[in-house]
């Protein structure tokens, strides 16, 4: 279930910092490998997406 959020868009900053020649667990490995392949530099267009998805909750009265 999908409730919209009112007021300011909720965003989060996250910094992925590795040390070159360090070792770390298989999963972290293959995070940061996915993490270096997304162009990181451009922004993320909003779609206009409403965050309601399910129809009861798009109906429910505010």
């Amino acid at each position: 279930k999908t409730i919209p959020l009112e007021g300011d868009p909720v965003s989060r900053e996250v910094r992925l910092l590795a040390v070159q020649g360090r070792r770390y667990s298989p999963a972290l490995d293959a995070f940061v490998k996915v993490a270096r392949l997304r162009d990181w530099s451009v922004e993320v267009p909003d779609r206009g997406v409403p965050h309601a998805t399910l129809p009861e909750v798009a109906r429910a009265p505010t």
